[in-house]
């Protein structure tokens, strides 16, 4: 903001009643500079379905600083907000709003796809979140929005990208697009310089949100043009942008692999387990503690699951357990592990315990444990039994980590606050699935 910028300019704003801004959003920093100063700002939002709609003026500024919050202060009957996924809650204009031209409900409201959250304290305030239709569904169901992503990472680095795109629809997790400055075609420096943005940005965004270093993917501008075509909202028009950047977009989750780099020597896998896993988590870890613990989460798991069987294991032996990484814990056991894999003799045999068969089991051998031990099993039901299709890894090479008991304390707050757990119960359910030796389907 240029006027913002000078002593002048702020004294003109500030001798103002109000000042009120709209049509696009204004950088919170900037917004928070003025309120701060005591710029008596406001923010106003409106549709040309309906009108003028909501604004975030105050009773009292020198007090409530909170300019980002519409407040709504006319009854359901005319605005409501109507609870969403992930603690949102879409704008819905009633038919009694004096100033709605359309309706898309056949009530006569019209339902904005606007989503908006909740202040904690203040009564009918809403801060403006995200369009409901914009959102990215990933493979799992769970939904994020891209355009706060976009535009902290544009925001953060204007002179190297001319864009960024998050990708991911029903995908397991997403990447992003990074559209470099016409004249910049090194990608490895730009994004050395666009990851701290990005991991600043994972630490505040939902975990199935958060995108590793090794999904950024740089696209050079060859042509000078913008590269991401807007709507006259100043939204990108995205399904057209995917399609245009689809062959960038696969080449994101197929890693390039040429014969000489498929498989490594058994004595190197250690060393290049751990370079997969600082190439997808962007920094140094230990190799001893566990993972979970360090901030590599599931998101992250299953991309360096498809780097290790991609471009470290021989092509007999590729396709790994979906739960090995969490089931080792630890970088040094996973490459002990994948190194006795390999030096086996036969292929492994990664067999399925098929849920409706070992879950009925399960439930005799617990019948009369106690209530630690049936909330476990319940945290395995939940977590196996509602996907057949995956089943339970077990195999000659893996032993009770299938069933760790850590995981599945922090993987669950009810059963975190239960202790102590049933350890007896749980080497019995172990030893009982060794030795009926339940998989390929047995009943």
């Amino acid at each position: 903001m240029v006027m913002e910028e000078g002593e002048q300019g702020l004294d003109l704003l500030k001798s103002m009643s109000l000042v009120g801004f709209g049509g696009a959003a204004l950088p919170t920093s900037i917004g928070d500079d003025l309120v701060n100063k005591g710029v008596r700002l406001i923010s106003r939002m409106g549709s040309a379905e309906c009108g003028f709609l909501l604004c975030s003026a105050r009773d009292d500024f020198d007090t409530d600083k909170e300019w980002q919050f519409l407040r709504c202060k006319v009854d359901d009957d005319m605005l409501a907000f109507e609870q969403r996924d992930g603690g949102l809650f879409e704008l819905v204009v009633k038919p009694g709003w004096p100033l709605k031209e359309h309706a898309n409900r056949s009530d006569g409201s019209f339902a904005t796809a606007d989503l908006f959250e909740q202040h904690p304290t203040i009564m009918n305030a809403w801060r403006y979140h995200s369009r409901a239709d914009t959102q990215i569904a990933l493979d799992n169901g769970k939904k994020f929005d891209p355009s706060p992503i976009e535009d902290a990472i544009l925001a953060q680095v204007p002179t190297l990208l001319e864009g960024v795109l998050v990708f991911g629809a029903g995908r397991t997790y997403p990447g992003a697009l990074l559209f470099s400055k016409e004249g910049l075609a090194d990608s490895s420096s730009v994004i050395d310089t666009v990851w701290p943005v990005m991991d600043k940005v994972n630490n505040s965004s939902p975990s199935h949100a958060r995108i590793s270093r090794e999904m950024l993917v740089l696209v050079p501008n060859t042509n000078g043009q913008p590269p991401l075509e807007k709507s006259s909202k100043g939204t990108i028009m995205r399904g057209k942008a995917e399609k245009q950047y689809l062959r960038y977009i696969e080449g994101a989750y197929t890693p390039a692999v040429t014969d000489e780099k498929k498989g490594v020597g058994v004595e190197d896998i250690p060393a290049s387990v751990y370079q997969k896993f600082t190439q997808v988590a962007g920094r140094e870890l230990d190799c001893d503690e566990d993972l979970y613990l360090q901030g590599v989460d599931s998101m992250a798991c299953s991309q360096i699951r498809r780097l290790i069987e991609a471009e470290i294991m021989p092509v007999d032996k590729s396709k790994l357990p979906m739960n090995v990484i969490y089931d080792n814990g630890s970088i040094n056991k996973l490459g002990k592990f994948l190194q006795e894999l390999i030096n086996s003799k036969q292929a492994p045999q990664f067999e399925t315990l098929m849920p409706h068969v070992w879950m009925v089991r399960l439930e005799e051998v617990l019948r009369e444990s106690d209530h630690s031990s049936k909330a476990l099993l319940q945290f395995w039901k939940d977590r196996y039994a509602r996907r057949p299709v995956n089943g339970v890894g077990y195999g000659g090479m893996q032993t009770k980590p299938s069933f760790r008991v850590t995981e599945a304390q922090r993987a669950s707050r009810a059963i975190s606050d239960i202790k102590p757990l049933d350890q007896e119960a749980i080497l019995n359910m172990w030893g009982w699935i060794q030795t009926n030796k339940l998989g390929s389907g047995g009943a």
